[in-house]
């Protein structure tokens, strides 16, 4: 479970600074509830989730004007400060919501004309859907228990068995204005609803003030984790334990396959060789003795916000053919972006087709990148997307986005 580790004591020492301003006093309570988001590993990690505060500020002339402070994209809600959290004048950004359509370039120039600050980071791309809300303060996470609802066949049906009506079901967007416009929708059906679940996506909670909306996040997430406990079925085994393999046997001629993949892939012999970063534990062994690994294997990623980093599908290394499995992967993925490629006209450029993640039987999961940041981040996703893939797998069925939607 999730702690709750606001502590009354800790938060009044981080936000003596704000004196009696009432705007900075809120800002400095969202940013001190982010750092706890960001915190813990089962709410969001690297980088991903968003938090927002709505207060009231003086404009060039003095006159007052609702303001949101959102999380800057590139920033981590683990570490985030102020400078991390750029202010956007709130009525034109709300405005955009009357439009029929607003085309990802026009959202983005629109963001940034509402910035008071232009020189700040540009705001996340789920700045619609915070502004959308009335409520001051807002959380998104992908905790894992929530994606792994949010993956399941039915989770309409379970998010109401756990909630009743207190939380709002959105369809799959991509996020931006689709994604923002159909929250707030929802939200307007009933806006007595304490939170949101993003189909295939996510997790959003909100209240009047910060220690409610971080206590609803982190109580909603643990009525899943819950729910999800009582209804695992027992999972299915291979009728044999995958046989043990050695990191000498696998893991040099993985990442010479994948140097080879780069160099033809950037045309250079001098492409830097990838970093491996191996994890291991019972939990993953466990996973990996799964009778169906290779059907979750070929399921997809858990949330779309991770996708940028370990792509769609593990790398499954169930045999020593390492070289040969490496091209296939490269076949699927190279048919993958063709296919998909081909439905906008402007084109799209092909990323190195090799895999960030890789699951080996008897050994453990690895995350690939160019250096040991990115080996750790895909292999840190992949722990979460494992534990995420088990919980609804054995909860009911892991059901993530199609990969048509997941490339938009």
């Amino acid at each position: 479970m999730v702690q709750n580790k606001w502590n009354t004591d800790a938060f009044a020492e981080f936000a003596a600074s704000a004196g009696d301003n009432a705007a900075e006093r809120a800002l400095l309570e969202q940013i001190y509830a982010s750092r706890l988001i960001g915190s813990d590993p089962d709410l969001v990690l690297h980088g991903g989730g968003n938090t927002s505060v709505k207060v009231t500020r003086p404009d060039l002339f003095g006159a007052g004007e609702q303001v949101m402070h959102v999380k800057g994209s590139g920033h981590d809600l683990a570490s985030i400060t102020a400078a991390g959290m750029p202010g956007l004048r709130l009525a034109p950004v709300r405005a955009l919501r009357g439009l029929d359509r607003l085309e990802d370039a026009q959202m983005v120039n629109a963001l940034r004309g509402a910035m008071r600050d232009a020189s700040g980071p540009y705001p996340s791309i789920e700045s619609l859907l915070h502004a959308f809300l009335p409520h001051p303060f807002v959380n998104h996470s992908h905790a894992t228990a929530m994606i792994a609802l949010a993956d399941l066949p039915e989770a309409e049906a379970v998010i109401r068995e756990i909630f009743g009506d207190r939380l709002g079901v959105v369809p799959f967007y991509k996020p931006g204005f689709e994604l923002g416009c159909a929250a707030a929708d929802v939200f307007d059906t009933d806006p007595e609803v304490e939170g949101l679940i993003l189909l295939n996506h996510g997790h959003f909670a909100f209240a009047e003030d910060a220690p409610s909306a971080y206590a609803r996040l982190i109580d909603q997430t643990n009525a899943v984790e819950a729910w999800l406990a009582d209804h695992a079925r027992p999972t299915p085994r291979r009728a044999t334990a995958p046989a043990p393999v050695s990191t000498d046997d696998i893991l040099p001629a993985l990442r010479g396959a994948l140097g080879a993949v780069s160099a033809r892939h950037t045309g250079s012999a001098d492409a830097p060789m990838p970093i491996i970063d191996l994890r291991q534990s019972d939990e993953i062994s466990a996973f990996l003795a799964r009778a169906d690994l290779a059907e979750l294997a070929g399921r997809g990623v858990a949330t779309p916000d991770h996708v940028i980093r370990t792509k769609n599908y593990p790398l499954l290394l169930d045999s020593q053919d390492i070289g040969a499995a490496v091209e296939s992967y490269i076949a699927d993925y190279t048919r993958y972006f063709e296919e998909n490629a081909a439905r906008y006209p402007e084109g799209k450029t092909l990323l190195n087709p090799g895999p960030n993640v890789a699951w080996i039987p008897g050994l453990g999961i690895a995350g690939m990148g160019e250096n040991a940041r990115a080996a750790a981040i895909a292999a840190d996703l992949a722990e979460q997307n494992i534990r995420a893939m088990a919980m609804a797998e054995d909860a009911g069925g892991f059901y993530p986005v199609d990969e048509a939607r997941l490339f938009d």
